[in-house]
């Protein structure tokens, strides 16, 4: 998508583990964990938690791209 929009190198990096600002240090620890992991984990501890509704949300191309790949990954399963 990004490269669709000509964003460059920095544009096409994805999200970084760590980010140091001048006044902030922002940490990602998570990001190697998978989804399902990360839930699994929340419901065998009893741990609520949100989903950001605008993942889901067809205005936005990611949602529409992630529900077109399991569109397609549903289809491969049932060939296979």
């Amino acid at each position: 998508m990004r490269a669709a929009r000509r964003s460059g190198p920095d544009g096409l990096a994805g999200m970084a583990a760590l980010v140091e600002q001048p006044e902030v240090r922002l940490l990602r620890p998570l990001l190697a964990v998978s989804r399902s992991r990360l839930t699994a984990t929340l419901l065998a501890r009893g741990v609520p938690w949100l989903d950001d509704p605008s993942n889901a949300d067809p205005r936005f191309e990611r949602a529409r791209l992630r529900a077109r790949m399991a569109i397609a990954a549903s289809g491969a399963r049932r060939r296979s």
